[in-house]
């Protein structure tokens, strides 16, 4: 047998690369599926990985003296404990030598020698596993159905899962011209969200709540368009040097074409949006509220006061009132974080809101930009009713309306004087 040796030198980001791949490989597999396969060519390297359900393909660029491609399947834990001493322990300095031992064109063994540590790691190699011939001539085989940018895709991933916390089983996401339509089933109901589509990508993809994670990883990473293709309970992201599988929950397809629970309204209110848009701007700065993800609308009579409260920090502002469609007092909870400020336009000047409740007592809270019939909702977000801390409201809408009613007599005050000044310089001179 013709034995040789192939010496391969891995930039930081090569290993990275590689690392990351290694480490989305089950270690408690046992079909095949605990090893990476790798290819290596002259100009590039593919890894393939993961799971069944889960599966993903990337290359990277890379040069060596290899003349034609060399694949070869290694033990992804093996890999992971390599790459990461060599992370761990080097300091920038030394080189990470990695040597594979080829019989007759084909890899049987791999080391990787750290010096800096006095450590050699060596492992065989195996051929090209089944498994993964068979998961890839399942998952990237089929054409693609539609096109989107991964940034753009990415984006509405995050909206999802800001409007929901991560608590759903399922979502249907559906881009528009005008509107994102998120249909999500969070188990004992299904609720809608709807927010301005500003990248004008159209497409429709139904995930379940592992996908969503995985998925937003994935694109995180990418900024050139994905082509996308959805076949029942599969999904297919093709980012050009990447492949994306996700095998989902079988039923997701029943998600598609359901309606939002009926809801109840509770109480219509308008409100000016600069006053909304910068107080929820302020709230993004403050780590203590980012942390917790939590803030307040108290609603007293016509009054409506957006606040914050721990055991350290106090923060309220009464909002400025249009409209309030009848007197109502309640406190609900909501999360800032779903709001991105950046997307409130203050044109129209004013937001049509409404607090609703579904038959299971589930409360939304609904941003529009018109009063018309039908009009389309460019925020949704969960509320939580927190009727207990009315007392504390109360006593911080109270301490607001005293400073509003101080600044007026200010006002007043110093309206009097100016009036009594212009009057003194108007008398005429003896």
């Amino acid at each position: 047998m013709a034995s040789s040796q192939l010496q391969i030198e891995l930039n930081d980001q090569q290993i990275y690369e590689i690392l990351h791949a290694a480490k989305q490989c089950p270690s408690r597999a046992t079909n095949g599926f605990e090893h990476l396969q790798l290819t290596l060519t002259s100009f590039s390297i593919t890894m393939l990985g993961g799971s069944s359900e889960n599966l993903f393909k990337k290359t990277i660029p890379f040069h060596s003296s290899v003349c034609s491609p060399l694949s070869f399947s290694v033990v992804a834990d093996f890999l992971c404990s390599a790459l990461e001493m060599y992370t761990q322990s080097n300091h920038g300095h030394d080189k990470l030598e990695i040597t594979i031992t080829t019989e007759d064109n084909q890899a049987t063994s791999i080391s990787f020698g750290l010096s800096f540590i006095d450590s050699i790691r060596k492992q065989i190699l195996y051929p090209v596993l089944p498994c993964h011939i068979d998961a890839v001539n399942k998952a990237f085989s089929r054409s693609h159905q539609m096109s989107i940018n991964c940034r753009d895709l990415y984006d509405d991933l995050k909206m999802v899962a800001q409007h929901t916390e991560g608590n759903f089983k399922a979502v249907y996401l559906k881009g528009s011209q005008k509107h994102i339509t998120a249909l999500v089933d969070v188990g004992h109901e299904i609720t809608e969200y709807r927010w301005p589509n500003e990248h004008s990508g159209i497409y429709e993809i139904i995930i379940d709540d592992k996908t969503l994670t995985s998925l937003q990883l994935a694109l995180s990473y990418n900024s050139s368009d994905a082509n996308l293709s959805q076949f029942n309970h599969e999904l297919c992201i093709d980012t050009g040097d990447q492949q994306l599988y996700f095998e989902q929950n079988r039923s997701l397809p029943k998600l598609k074409g359901k309606k939002p629970d009926r809801t109840i309204e509770d109480i219509k209110f308008i409100i000016d949006k600069f006053y909304f848009k910068q107080e929820i701007d302020s709230y993004s700065k403050i780590r203590e509220i980012k942390i917790h993800s939590e803030a307040f609308l108290y609603f007293n009579n016509k009054n409506i006061m957006l606040f914050y409260h721990s055991e350290s920090t106090e923060i309220c502002r009464l909002l400025n009132v249009k409209e309030v469609s009848s007197p109502y007092e309640g406190v609900f909870r909501f999360n800032p974080r779903s709001i991105s400020a950046s997307r409130i336009k203050l044109q129209p000047k004013q937001f049509v809101c409404a607090i609703n409740h579904t038959y299971n007592s589930n409360y939304i809270l609904t941003f529009k930009n018109s009063l018309e019939k039908g009009a389309p909702a460019i925020f949704t977000l969960d509320c939580t009713k927190r009727d207990d801390l009315k007392p504390f409201a109360k006593k911080l809408l109270t301490e607001s309306l005293q400073m509003k009613e101080e600044d007026v007599d200010i006002e007043k005050s110093h309206a009097g004087e100016q009036m009594a000044c212009v009057g003194f310089f108007d008398q005429d001179e003896d």
